[in-house]
């Protein structure tokens, strides 16, 4: 027994050692890394990636906490449970993909020391592992300071993206599909998809869970969704099945509860006599209820206007509905300004953790800095290339 408590004191003395020792090399590699390095050359330990790392990692989570579940703030009306889902999902996915992309960075580091070790360098593995580490000090210290300006921020109130016919998981599927046969007596059909975002903004009005203003459908401001309606028209022919296309912005129509959406010409066909057009009218007004019930239907009616060579004109209105998967996401646009200075941040740790790097090889590989320099342009490239800049 007392073999055994010897032996526990002194590893525990060793810990407490290595422990100051990081500690020292941490604070220097803030105020003079060429030190900070020469200490590591002659004292290198794994503490670096054992307390740094698992710092970093803990502090994305507590960026993101703050940002979507503090500071982050959705009126009650419009706060729907997706809304709580989505916001779980992004606390665990976004941290998780940068802690990922971290990882990758950092064996993408430790394999950059260990190649210069065999291109003349004198570092070993146990140098490679404590020098990766150290390095991610400057992310470790931008994080924090992003951190902490994130905490300083007052809370920023925003809407709900209601996203009307994009599926949450996959691509988007052709909805409405209307054989032609009965109307322009060829086998034909038309393939109708329809999807549209709008925003319900903190300060409209909701009476007995209905939107009572007008909506504005947005495009191409949120990411890369468009809203649009596309139309196939497909005919058999004794060549094959030919196509034609059309694709119908949405974007800036406005609509309310009591008035559909009417689209007049939103496709047309002329072919060697043979002549029609479609007018649609869609009660996206539907969507107005909020939140919108599981089982709700978008209804629409196609108005369908087929000419024959005389000119003479048959109507046929089509009417039916058709599910629509509707998704809310809260609007990040109010977040555009701190997201970006948190990237500036980030940007900034990873031009300071590249010094750093360069400032162990020189110390640790004792390389010269022409060598140093055209080592570390390889690294950023590769960076740059494989997990993007900013990690």
């Amino acid at each position: 027994m007392p073999d055994e408590e010897e032996h526990l004191e002194e590893e525990y003395e060793n810990y407490l050692i290595s422990f100051r020792l990081f500690k020292k090399i941490f604070l220097r590699i803030i105020k003079n890394p060429k030190k900070a390095f020469l200490e590591v050359k002659n004292y290198p330990n794994i503490l670096s990636v054992v307390i740094i790392l698992p710092l970093l990692a803990g502090t994305i989570f507590l960026q993101h906490y703050i940002l979507y579940r503090i500071k982050m703030i959705i009126p009650s009306p419009l706060y729907v449970e997706q809304i709580n889902s989505f916001i779980d999902s992004l606390l665990l996915i976004q941290p998780l993909r940068y802690i990922s992309f971290m990882v990758f960075s950092v064996f993408l580091t430790l394999a950059i020391f260990m190649i210069g070790g065999r291109i003349g360098g004198y570092g070993n593995i146990k140098h490679g592992i404590s020098v990766t580490g150290y390095v991610y000090t400057s992310n470790l210290l931008g994080f924090t300071a992003a951190t902490l300006l994130v905490l300083s921020i007052p809370a920023i109130q925003t809407g709900v993206l209601p996203f009307i016919g994009y599926p949450i998981e996959g691509k988007p599927n052709e909805n409405i599909v209307i054989r032609l046969n009965d109307y322009v007596g060829e086998n034909s059909n038309l393939t109708i998809s329809f999807y549209a975002h709008y925003l319900v903004p903190p300060e409209i009005t909701i009476q007995n869970n209905i939107i009572t203003e007008s909506i504005r459908i947005i495009s191409g401001e949120i990411g890369d969704f468009k809203s649009e309606i596309k139309v196939e028209y497909a005919v058999d022919t004794s060549n094959g099945i030919n196509r034609t296309v059309k694709i119908t912005s949405l974007k800036d129509m406005v609509f309310n509860y009591s008035t559909p959406l009417e689209i007049k010409d939103v496709f047309s066909f002329n072919d060697h006599g043979k002549r029609f057009k479609i007018d649609l009218i869609l009660f996206l007004n539907n969507t107005c209820i909020f939140p919108l019930k599981d089982n709700i239907s978008v209804p629409y009616i196609l108005v369908l206007n087929v000419f024959n060579s005389n000119e003479t004109m048959k109507i046929y209105e089509i009417r039916s509905s058709v599910y629509k998967n509707v998704s809310y996401y809260p609007d990040p646009r109010p977040f555009y300004n701190i997201l970006i200075t948190i990237q500036v941040f980030s940007l900034v740790a990873t031009i300071w953790q590249i010094i750093l790097l360069a400032t162990s090889f020189k110390v640790i590989h004792e390389f010269t800095l022409f060598k140093t320099v055209g080592i570390m342009l390889l690294y950023s490239i590769a960076k740059l290339f494989l997990i993007g800049f900013v990690v």
